[in-house]
């Protein structure tokens, strides 16, 4: 069970800190990057348990 909290929030913690560091090197005010890469992460999470419990 605890393996299902891992496949969610580690891609979400990645795409969390990838976007704030893009966001930093391009001096935005509006976290763009962050927003997109947190829910690129989320997308990824919930694929990866799709894969691993649903097939």
């Amino acid at each position: 069970m605890t393996d299902i909290a891992f496949l969610i929030v580690v891609p979400i913690i990645l795409g969390f800190i990838a976007g704030r560091y893009l966001d930093s090197l391009t001096h935005l005010k509006f976290p763009l990057w962050t927003m997109i890469f947190t829910l690129l992460g989320f997308i990824t999470g919930m694929w990866s348990i799709y894969k691993r419990y649903i097939k």
